[in-house]
């Protein structure tokens, strides 16, 4: 039997890979390409049939195929440098990166009307091309086999239904775009950077709006990502249109976040998903002397449980009720001891201790005086680290505030991990 030919590319570098191939820039016949090479021969039909799919797609986005090895052990690929779509996303404005997010929509689109899912859409498997427009690589988990045992993704980008063990469907690249896009326009992540976290957050919390950390982001485009975001799956819309409707979206008017719904979303997100999923009483007191800062926490909360299809019903007993005026403790305290199944907000002036008893959550509505622009700050704190790391001492000079006043808006940002600090803890730097 005669021996195989050796691949004629020679590598130059890693590009990167996964468990299962490797690959590195290489050159050869073709010129510089980027050779994906199984990392165990068993594996080569997994190979094979990536290439087989990419040669009957082409044209629409992907990977372009340069040369093949018909036995599956090694793919040359047409060389995209990159920089990602969310690296590029940086230094552009936001109709840009709709663009390039719709472009990448309806490459998705193609691939499920050929009846797969890519299962890993993140910002290394998204570059941009010369021309411009994305490429969606790597098709290494639509090329698994069926029923391929455990958990396949990359968390913080994987689906919610994914982490739980699911093979990867087109619902699941709709929410691998949704969180693209969410980290395309405001540079983090629509829910924690914390890798445990990110296991646990997307079933049992709401995404943040990106209006909430990139001020003026359209409305209805807001709300899009949000519904892309959507722990059920169902819930989500399609990639069918999913371009058009993006590019729509975008035009919309802006949308501006009251700071109190910023500071209080993790808790308001927690709680109505489990009245949500699982008809778990809730019971919230908004105070504070601001009547539109708490207006702005009731209305957010109105929307969101619309989004999760929960009732909103002032006058009932289960979904949402909220409720102000003087008889709303008392009325409040009589949901509370008949168990009904209804998240409860009563908007005030001062607290009620005595519903801490039956486990009222106390949001208290007060900002000091440099948290009523901190929504803007957010915008200008991203925005001067854009060149690079800086110290607090800097960033507070360069944003005009105090150090102490700079840490403030700054601290939910790392938690969040929209920031980061530099290893010997020095700097503060954007998370990318």
């Amino acid at each position: 039997m005669d021996a195989p030919e050796p691949c004629p590319y020679r590598p130059l570098r890693p590009l990167g890979g996964g468990a299962h191939m490797r690959v590195d820039e290489a050159e050869g016949p073709a010129g510089k390409v980027a050779l994906k090479r199984p990392r165990d021969p068993a594996h080569a039909p997994w190979l094979t049939r990536e290439a087989d799919l990419l040669s009957s797609l082409r044209g629409v986005g992907l990977a372009d195929i340069v040369d093949r090895d018909d036995a599956g052990r090694w793919l040359a690929l047409r060389f995209v440098p990159g920089p990602s779509l969310t690296r590029w996303a940086q230094h552009q404005a936001l109709p840009a990166i709709v663009a390039a997010l719709a472009d990448l929509a309806r490459t998705l689109a193609a691939l499920h009307a050929a009846g797969h899912a890519h299962g890993d859409v993140k910002p290394g498997n998204v570059l941009m091309g010369s021309d411009g427009r994305p490429r969606l690589i790597d098709l290494g988990l639509a090329a698994h086999p069926p029923g391929t045992p455990g958990f396949h993704g990359t968390y913080g980008a994987a689906s919610p239904e994914q982490l739980r063990g699911a093979p990867p469907t087109p619902h699941s690249d709709v929410f691998a775009l949704g969180a693209l896009a969410f980290r395309a326009l405001t540079g983090g992540r629509p829910f924690s950077a914390n890798r445990q976290a990110q296991a646990l957050l997307p079933t049992d919390q709401l995404p943040w709006s990106p209006a909430m950390v990139r001020p003026g982001v359209p409305a209805a485009l807001a709300g899009l990502i949000c519904r892309m975001l959507d722990r059920v799956p169902s819930r989500r819309p399609t990639t069918a249109g999913l371009a058009e409707v993006l590019e729509t979206a975008a035009r919309d008017t802006p949308l501006h976040i009251h700071p109190v719904v910023f500071l209080h979303w993790r808790v308001l997100g927690r709680l109505l998903v489990a009245t949500a999923d699982r008809g778990t009483p809730g019971l919230i007191v908004a105070y504070g002397p601001d009547a539109s800062a708490r207006e702005a926490l009731v209305a957010a909360l109105q929307r969101a449980a619309r989004r999760e299809g929960v009732p909103v019903d002032p006058m009932g007993n289960r979904g949402l009720v909220c409720l102000s005026g003087p008889d709303a403790p008392t009325r409040a305290r009589a949901l509370a001891d008949a168990g009904a199944p209804a998240l409860v907000l009563i908007s005030r002036d001062t607290p009620l201790p005595t519903l801490s008893a039956v486990g009222a959550v106390h949001l208290d509505t007060r900002l000091p005086d440099h948290r009523a622009t901190w929504t803007a700050g957010n915008a200008r704190l991203l925005a001067a680290l854009e060149a690079g790391p800086k110290t607090p001492a800097e960033l507070a000079q360069a944003l005009g505030l105090g150090t102490l006043d700079l840490l403030d808006i700054a601290e939910p940002l790392l938690e969040r991990g929209l920031l980061q600090t530099s290893d010997d803890g020095t700097r503060i730097r954007l998370s990318r």
